[in-house]
This record gives structure tokens, sequence and C-alpha cells, in this order.
């Protein structure tokens, strides 16, 4: 029996292949790519949630953070082996 693949391996798959290392809050048509890639149905923001809470238990991806509208905290998640990824260790 085949294991079946994961939102985060989906996502990862789909970033590489259109050449993004990382994702985050507010990237809404790039959600909606990586749900329609990993066959979830649109539930409008109900589906950005579910990737990026999918991607949250991913360890394929580093969780950070960044400041969006009103100075809200916001999910960014970055590939683990991308150039950006082993960035970000060094600058912590």
């Amino acid at each position: 029996m085949t294991k079946r693949k994961t939102i985060g391996e989906h996502a990862k798959e789909y970033l590489e292949a259109n050449g993004f290392d990382s994702v985050g809050w507010g990237d809404s048509h790039l959600l909606h790519d990586i749900a329609e890639h990993a066959g979830l149905p649109h539930r409008g923001w109900r589906t950005e949630k579910q990737v990026l809470d999918a991607l949250e238990r991913s360890p394929l991806f580093e969780k950070r953070y960044f400041r969006g509208l009103r100075n809200r905290l916001c999910r960014w998640f970055v590939l683990r082996d991308s150039e950006l990824g082993r960035g970000l260790k060094d600058h912590r």
C-alpha cells in the first residue's frame, strides 16, 4: 500500500517546481494553488488556514513570523533545505 502525500509534501513539491522557497499569510493565490495541487476543495479563507496549519505541523518547513497589517504577527514558512532556510539559521 502506498503512503498518501501530506499537504506539506505537496507544498514542497509545488514550491520547488515553481521556484519558490517560502510561503506565508497573505500569499492567497499561492496557498490556493498548493491546495489545488494537494487535491483540497476550495473553501475561501478556510483553505488558506488549512494549508498554513498543515505547514506548521510539517517537519519540511521552518516557521517564522513577520509583521503584517496593523502590526499583527503573521506566519511565514520557509523550506528547511532551501538557501533561505539555511540563511535564517545563521542570523538568529
